[in-house]
């Protein structure tokens, strides 16, 4: 039936088109402007006959967004257009061929700016009188997804309501099926006589059935007939299914006298078993008999008395009686009911099942005795799958008072206990226990008041009164309402994370629900609130108020205030919205940004502007925001109501100082940048064409590489469009004192041609100058730029040579390029500094996928390269092999010589995977390992290391130490302190590269990789420990396991034989050994016996090689300095010759490796001396050195050395700062010299 009003309305509206036969199209074009919409599309086609009394038209469809969901074939409007100009709609025929609905249309409840606009209220206005004498339908086809399933009617009917005479007809057939739906109806003011005769008849599976899902869909039967004269009527009705009688009875219309008309009494009695009619859980609620019994009268003066409205089935009993005054106000009125049962019953209601265990009501009042009015209701034990109660309530009373008043009052409490929501988040929020109040306060002819609403659940209340208008002013409600909440964590589970704090929200104003109008003001205070983010949280802290003000009516919406403020800030918001225009102006203050971001500070600040236009798009009138030195500004437009959503504008951004944005990356930022951005586009359809300009002075990115590139002024330009018919680059600069990069197209699609120059190699790669340069070209094969044809040639010092071609897809995310070249191996340099590489590599690769290692395959190879390796004090020379990469893994060989002597192979393969597991096999041949200053030696043998090579690769294997020299140096102390840590300010990135290069940046790293190892070292002899008159030969085999970073050896090499000479003196060695701790400087153990009359002298050098402690005891024990003069002498310390006194000192500080100190100080205080040292001249002699004060400004100083040189020099201090000085030496040399010397 809604079609065929559809099918009316077309017709009504091509009335009174003024149009003309032969101009159809015309016509149909307005009438299908008329009836689309924003949400549906009609499209009508073959429209004849406006201006006649019969008008057809071929077809009409009617489509969503998803297509077409109805089409009328055929139809047909034969009527009296004059008859319409007298408020009479006569309809001789409504009627088509063919209607086919293959769905549902979609409901696009979307908001429009038409929602800012209030509406105004009405109530329908019907026509006089209708006649339409054949309304039909040959075919309808409903698809499945219309009502569940297929179906194919045909519907045949006649309508007509004309001076009090009103009549029905209609037959609705399933021509699939033989189900049928007859109807008709009539009633005659004249005759008074009503006649109805409904019949529906439904076979087993039917529509009505499976809609209604009614179990095991049975057929279905309804007959309502019944024909007599208004005051004596009588109506059957019957319902069946299967054959079976489910309810029914008789409908009874009496009048109350038959010589006056005062009125009509009307009764019902209908019961049966309905049980076959519903699903099992619902028999225990109806049981056996279903009953409805109704016996009541109506009035002429409209006065209304039901003596009896009673209903009982298996679970429920009502019984009840009404009765209403002609001013609709009760009299009296009883209401006794309960639902109960031995077991939880499932009420019949629509949605999930709900389920009580009983429940009781009843409200009775009596005007005759009293004015009070009382109502309960209780329910026990409520189970839905949602929510769950062990009780509600409801208690109220209230006086209903008729005349003259005629005035109604309600106090109504209610209250929920033992409260159980399924929902966590709602279980938390509404607690166990929930109550509330409502009263009210009614009287003709004024609006309802509201004294007060009052709803609790737990800390949580809100409190609201207020007057509410009625129908005729669209419910209006003016009002005000207060929520409170003392503990939003309650609320922490909507907000899905932790939330505390208070909150007090009060709303004032006036709403008008059928219109949509209102005007309200709202104030919300919060205390201490906190979301758990470090950023927000600060923003939130004390008390932070929400202010809105707001109107809403016919004209549109106005926003007077929207602001938001704290301790931290403020938000101010104020616009207006119209169905034509709009505007909007914001300001945000934030007073220290530090409080959501620690890596900035100082204040931020945004202001903004827009405006809006109907067919003009919103328009940026002044966009402005500034942070920590950076400013942005921005103006543009853009239109939300067209689908393309085209945007056009211009941006710009000032920084002064990008070393203030440094933390947010977690980079040493700096300098001055200024950029400029303006263009235009179309963002849903990803079309955008945008030029800009940035230049930039003192920039520093902290990444040494690039600061290298754009050191001094930077600036860049560009130009370009993409997504739209083809890529278009019209031109990309780039310059910087060592870098120029240019690239240019044509025009769409066209190729883009590309060049750079760079001035000096090295800058990227040290070790290596000169200029580099690229040139080639890039062609988009799509409007995006996706996908790009590749075609490049780069040249650069010392023989460096590049060609790649290919494409590029997906804008990087997968390659499909051939690279091929040659270029010098120090590119590596600045990536494993402090080593270096030098030499030339060869390539040949392809790179097929994602733009990872595990694409490439290829070759790689160099011969005569040359590696530097300082931290191992070791030069790698003819450094020979490369890699072969295929199937996501490099089969690797190399080959070459050390510095030290020797030879090393590598080989094996490696995955080009993260961690780059591998298998290499190491073979070391006399490869010689040195130390200048401690050790010498040869290593020849085989190790393997398996696994991910970049941490965790287990290495083991063994390898047999050559000669082997160890050197236990002499060391020397020094005068000289190491300068104080200096903070370097504006330091150039070059030499921030040299520093980090010399290992004195200090930069945070982690942890260096850890290697589990098993590597046996061998030597049967030859590992010589030679210095401070040591030499001794040992062997052994050590086995070290554990990790890199743990080592644990087992094992030692031990004395095969050895002597320490002091002085001439030779003593045997007892005991020696080497232990390795972990380190390429190893532990030593040295001891040397001698007996000098009763006692037993012992030399001990023990310690790391780089720096062992020589111990001198004895037993039984003796002074170190005695156990010296005995082991040297023979003889104690104070029976020693100056002579032998300066021998013994040349001794100890032999074995000792340093000069001042130990126990040299305390031979030097023994002898009574200033200064005793021993120290080596330029020529490599011994130089003895002896001083001593002769009187308190008199120091004398005599030097003798191994080569027979002697020397006395005596100074004579005349005063602070003036030194009188001689000298004489063995030659009859003699000098003399006047020093004035003053501090500073």
């Amino acid at each position: 039936m809604r079609v065929l009003a559809l099918l009316c309305l077309v017709f009504s509206f091509a009335a009174p088109l003024w149009a003309q036969e032969d101009d159809k199209t015309y016509l149909e074009n307005l009438l299908q402007d008329a009836l689309s919409g924003d949400d549906h599309q009609v499209r009508v086609t073959g429209f004849r006959g406006a201006l006649s009394s019969e008008a057809t038209l071929d077809t009409l469809t009617i489509a969503d967004k998803d297509g077409i969901w109805l089409t009328m074939r055929g139809a047909t409007l034969i009527w009296s257009r004059s008859a319409l100009l007298g408020g009479y709609l006569d309809v001789t025929e409504l009627s088509a061929a063919a209607i086919e609905v293959t769905r549902l249309p979609e409901s696009e409840a979307r908001i429009t700016t038409e929602d800012t606009q209030a509406t105004r209220f009405a109530l329908p206005d019907l026509p006089v009188a209708v006649d339409i004498k054949k309304i039909a339908v040959e075919k309808v086809t409903l698809a499945p997804d219309v009502m569940g399933e297929a179906a194919t009617l045909a519907l045949l009917g006649s309508m007509s309501l004309n001076e009090g005479d009103g009549r029905a007809a209609l037959d609705i057939r399933r021509l699939d099926r033989d189900d049928q739906i007859t109807l008709n109806a009539g009633f005659s003011n004249a005759s008074r006589i009503l006649s109805l005769d409904l019949g529906f008849e439904e076979a087993q599976g039917g529509l009505v059935s499976s809609l209604l899902r009614i179990p095991e869909s049975p057929s279905l039967s309804l007959s309502v007939a019944g024909e007599a004269p208004i005051s004596d009527y009588t109506a059957r009705i019957a319902l069946t299914s299967d054959g079976a009688r489910r309810f029914g009875g008789t409908v009874e219309i009496a009048a109350l006298s038959a010589e006056v008309d005062v009125g009509y009494g009307f009764g019902a009695r209908l019961s049966g078993d309905v049980r076959p009619l519903f699903v099992r859980d619902l028999h225990p609620f109806f049981g056996e008999t279903s009953a409805l019994d109704l016996r009541g009268s109506l009035f002429s003066n409209g006065r209304l008395v039901l003596e009896q409205l009673d209903v009982s089935s298996g679970a429920l009993n009502v019984t009840s009686e009404l009765a209403l005054g002609a001013d609709n106000l009760p009299e009296r009125f009883a209401l006794y009911g309960e639902i109960a049962s031995t077991a939880p019953v499932r009420l019949p209601l629509s949605g999930d099942p709900t389920e009580v265990t009983s429940a009781e009501f009843a409200a009775t009042y009596d005007a005759a005795t009293s004015e009070t009015w009382t109502a309960t209701a209780e329910v026990f034990g409520l189970k839905r799958p949602d929510i769950s109660a062990t009780s509600l309530r409801l208690n109220g009373e209230g006086t209903i008072e008729s005349q003259p008043l005629r005035q109604v009052t309600a106090d109504l409490r209610f209250a929920a206990r033992g409260l159980a929501p399924a929902d966590p988040k709602l279980a938390r929020a509404l607690g166990q226990e929930a109550q509330g109040r409502l009263t009210m306060n009614w009287q003709a002819d004024t609006p309802l008041d509201i004294t007060e609403l009052l709803l609790r659940a737990g800390d949580t209340v809100l409190r609201a009164k207020g007057v509410v208008q009625g129908l005729e002013a669209g419910f209006q409600t003016d009002g005000e309402a207060t929520l409170i909440s003392e503990d939003l964590s309650r609320f922490a589970g909507f907000a899905e994370r932790p939330l505390t704090g208070r909150a007090e929200a009060q709303v004032t104003g006036r709403f008008t629900p059928l219109s949509g109008a209102f005007d309200v003001q709202m104030q919300a205070n919060t205390d201490e609130i906190a979301i758990a983010d470090p950023r927000i949280d600060p923003l939130l802290q004390g008390a932070a108020s929400i202010q809105v003000d707001a109107v809403r009516n016919t004209e549109g919406t106005r926003l007077r205030v929207l602001k938001l403020w704290s301790d931290a800030g403020t938000i101010v918001a104020t616009g207006q919205l119209s169905p034509t225009t709009g505007q909007l102006t914001i300001e945000a203050d934030l007073n220290e940004v530090s409080q959501i971001e620690p890596l900035l500070d100082g204040p931020a600040r945004l202001r903004g502007g827009f405006t809006w236009a109907d067919g003009e798009g919103v328009t940026i009138t002044r966009l402005s925001a500034g942070l920590a030195g950076a400013r942005v500004t921005a103006t543009g437009s853009i239109d939300p109501q067209d689908e393309a959503l085209p945007v056009e504008g211009s941006v710009t951004l000032d920084v002064d100082d990008l070393s203030q944005f440094g933390g947010l990356i977690g980079r040493r930022l700096g300098g001055v940048l200024n950029a400029e951005l303006a263009g235009s586009g179309e963002a849903n359809r990803g079309i955008w064409d945008v030029s800009g300009t940035v230049d930039g002075s003192g920039f520093r990115s902290g990444i040494p590489e690039l600061d290298r590139l754009v050191a001094g002024a930077v600036s860049a330009a560009f130009s370009g469009r993409i997504g739209d018919t083809a890529l278009e680059l019209r031109y990309l600069k780039l310059t910087s004192p060592q870098l120029l990069v240019n690239a240019a197209g044509d025009g769409p699609g066209a190729p883009i041609a590309v060049s750079g120059r760079l001035s000096d190699l090295g800058l990227l790669a040290p070790g290596v100058s000169g200029p580099a340069t690229a040139r080639g070209t890039l062609t988009p094969r799509d409007k995006r730029g996706r996908e790009l044809a590749t075609s490049l040639d780069a040249t650069g010092p010392g023989g460096t040579l590049a060609a790649v071609s290919g494409t590029i897809f997906d804008y990087g995310n997968r390659l499909a390029l051939n690279l091929a070249g040659t270029a010098p191996l120090s590119l590596a340099n600045s990536f494993i500094s402090p080593r270096s590489v030098q030499g030339e590599a060869q390539f040949d690769l392809s790179l097929d996928g994602p733009p990872r290692l595990s694409s490439l395959s290829g070759n790689i190879a160099f011969t005569g390269a040359r590696a530097a390796l300082p931290t191992l004090n070791m030069a790698l020379n003819n450094l020979t092999g490369g890699a072969e990469l295929r199937q996501g893994r490099a089969e690797v060989a190399l080959t070459g010589d050390a510095g030290t002597g020797g030879q090393f192979q590598v080989t094996g393969p490696i995955q080009l995977v993260p961690g780059f597991p591998g298998t290499l096999a190491i073979s070391l041949n006399a490869l010689g390992l040195f130390d200048p200053t401690l050790y010498q030696t040869t290593v020849s043998g085989t190790l393997n290391a398996a696994g991910e090579l970049t941490g965790g690769a287990r290495v083991e294997g063994t390898v047999a130490l050559g000669p082997t020299e160890l050197r236990v140096p002499s060391g020397s102390g020094t005068i000289v302190g190491t300068l104080p840590d200096i903070n370097h300010i504006n330091e150039p990135a070059r030499v921030r590269e040299t520093r980090s290069r010399a290992g004195l940046i200090k930069a945070m790293k982690a942890s260096a990789a850890v290697y589990p190892i098993d590597i046996t070292i061998t030597a049967p002899s030859r590992i010589f420990v030679r210095g401070r008159g040591l030499d001794a030969e040992l062997g052994g085999s050590v086995r070290i396991t554990g990790t890199t970073a743990d080592m644990q050896p087992s094992g030692v090499f031990e004395l095969i034989r050895g002597r320490l000479d002091i002085l001439g003196k030779r003593l045997v060695l007892t005991e020696g050994l080497i232990d390795l701790r972990g380190a390429l400087d190893p532990y030593l153990r040295f001891v040397a016996e001698a007996r000098s009359d009763d006692a037993m002298l012992l030399v001990i050098l023990e310690g790391l090689a780089s720096a062992p402690n020589v111990i001198f005891t004895s037993s039984p024990e003796l002074p170190q300095e005695e156990v010296v003069a005995r082991l040297l002498f023979g003889r104690d310390l104070a029976s020693m010759s100056a002579f032998q006194a300066a021998q013994l000192v040349s001794a100890v500080a032999t074995l000792s490796g340093r000069y001042q100190g130990g126990i040299t100080g305390r031979l030097r205080d023994s002898l009574g001396l200033s200064d005793l040292d021993i120290t080596t001249t330029d020529d490599g002699a011994t130089q003895f050195t002896a001083g001593a004060y002769i009187s308190d400004n008199v120091y004398s100083e005599i030097t003798a050395d191994s080569e027979g040189n002697q020397e006395i020099n005596l100074n004579l201090d005349i005063s602070d700062s003036v030194t009188l000085k001689g000298s004489v030496n063995n030659e009859s040399n003699t000098g003399i010299g006047v020093f004035f010397e003053k501090d500073y």
